[in-house]
């Protein structure tokens, strides 16, 4: 692991501590770790039994060592460990997770813009993120 993702992984662990997923989605369900086991407490999860989850779309590169661009969950929610039976719960709620990195950053974000040339509707522009900092 380099210095520069040792340092995003700490710092988003830091932030979140917990799985993300039971934060902001009470139907979640339990949080498993990497064999399916349920972990008693997923609301603060030990930092080598959690994993990053990089949500952001269409970035690419440097983005990719952000700390605003990652949230914290435990292996059952990031990979569907457990009785999931492959289901992911980080895939199925990506919506869910920016909304929560749009709280914790201080983020605006504009879900769907029409977008115009010359006045004529070409297209709609999706995911425009406003810094309010």
């Amino acid at each position: 692991m380099s210095a520069l993702v040792g340092a995003c992984r700490l710092e988003v662990y830091g932030r979140d501590q917990g799985c993300v997923a039971r934060m902001v989605d009470p139907e979640s369900g339990p949080c498993y770790d990497a064999w399916g086991v349920v972990i008693a407490n997923g609301f603060v999860l030990p930092y080598d039994v959690g994993e990053m989850d990089y949500v952001r779309l269409g970035a690419t590169g440097d983005r990719h060592q952000l700390p605003e661009d990652h949230v914290w969950l435990c292996p059952g929610h990031h990979r569907g460990t457990g009785p999931s039976r492959g289901y992911v719960w980080a895939t199925a709620n990506r919506r869910k997770e920016r909304d929560y990195l749009d709280r914790v950053n201080g983020v605006i974000r504009i879900v769907e813009a029409e977008m115009t040339v010359d006045g004529e509707p070409v297209g709609l522009a999706r995911d425009i993120v406003i810094r309010t900092d």
